[in-house]
């Protein structure tokens, strides 16, 4: 019903053969418009009689929907149309194990907790560091880097090769081409601190290109890296799919700098640690994450694939037009589509 009414045009097919040779062009060949769209007038769009909530199924296709809400499977390209869908595998909801099926194929891998925040970019190696071995790198152990969360100092790991663990140093290096010679540089940045041996040393902000020293006496605040250090500490290892996205307080996303208070239903507080804090990063919900001590009931770790399954049940929320509509906007498809109306004669779609 959708593609039988596009119209074709005439085009030429550029080539070239293995070699990049051009060999000019083929003839004109006869294919649909596909670039044609259709969307609905303003009027429609701000009209909320004009349009129901439709809820899809585990595993219901739009062709589905179609035939339950229009009682035809051939009106797919209107569910389509009403919710602005233009991939209909990317952008409609899928099962609950495709989803697990996603993130144990094309998603799996590692995502690495450090404190240290460097200059980390996708297609940079991070690789253990051989302690036994007065800091040379151990090339049995090493991962790139997929991507990288400077927010919550997060680096995902999908190929890889040995095990990188909690408590190794790691190092991260980036291929540089220096006149014309290819080179892996090791990426420093990770001892940010002027001191040396202090309690605790982090950034006071995000995105800070400095840090100012923790005096207080904790007993679980880290030592600082020492000036110039070029490798971290793997704080924390999870899995991608288990690794945190963000946190919540409440219903409220939380900042993950935010310090949290011990009184209980006290929300979390301030939008970054400040040298105020006498524990620095270590009163921040982010740093009680990865040193794996206990979080407040009311604050939630939302992981990657809780939040893909939070994403892909709101896709499940649809809006429909109504059926009382759909005769009408069939005429208008076929007018429009097809050019033989000009613009703004429509009432439903343009």
């Amino acid at each position: 019903m959708y593609f039988e009414n596009i119209p074709n045009i005439k085009h030429n097919f550029n080539w070239e053969d293995i070699e990049g040779y051009s060999g000019g062009f083929i003839p004109s060949v006869e294919v649909q418009d596909i670039f044609r769209r259709i969307t609905f007038t303003d009027k429609i769009r701000k009209n909320p009689g004009s349009f129901e909530t439709y809820f899809v199924t585990e595993g219901q296709r739009p062709e589905e929907v179609a035939e339950d809400f229009y009682g035809n499977p051939n009106l797919w390209w209107v569910v389509l149309l009403c919710n602005n869908i233009i991939d209909p595998i990317g952008e409609w909801p899928t099962s609950h194990g495709q989803i697990v099926s996603i993130f144990n194929n094309y998603l799996s891998g590692d995502s690495y907790f450090l404190f240290e925040n460097p200059d980390i970019r996708r297609g940079d190696i991070i690789i253990r560091r051989d302690v036994n071995e007065e800091g040379t790198i151990d090339t049995d152990n090493f991962g790139e880097i997929d991507s990288y969360d400077k927010l919550l100092h997060r680096i995902d790991v999908k190929k890889s090769k040995g095990t990188i663990s909690e408590n190794d140093e790691v190092y991260i290096f980036r291929k540089n081409i220096i006149a014309g010679e290819e080179r892996w540089d090791s990426v420093g940045g990770f001892g940010l601190s002027v001191c040396e041996g202090c309690t605790g040393c982090y950034q006071q902000y995000f995105g800070a290109t400095f840090c100012a020293e923790v005096v207080g006496p904790t007993a679980h605040a880290p030592f600082c890296a020492t000036a110039g250090s070029t490798f971290a500490i793997v704080q924390r290892k999870e899995t991608i799919a288990n690794a945190v996205h963000h946190f919540n307080y409440l219903s409220d996303m939380a900042n993950p700098y935010s310090a949290f208070p011990a009184t209980d239903h006290v929300g979390p507080s301030g939008d970054f640690y400040s040298t105020q804090s006498v524990c620095g990063m270590t009163g921040t919900i982010l740093y009680k994450y990865m040193t794996g001590e206990e979080l407040s009931d009311e604050v939630t770790t939302f992981t990657n694939l809780k939040e893909t399954i939070r994403k892909n049940d709101e896709r499940r929320k649809l809006k429909l037009i109504s059926p009382s509509i759909i005769p009408e906007l069939i005429i208008e498809f076929k007018s429009i589509i097809q050019g033989s109306v000009p613009r703004g004669t429509t009432k439903i779609i343009e």
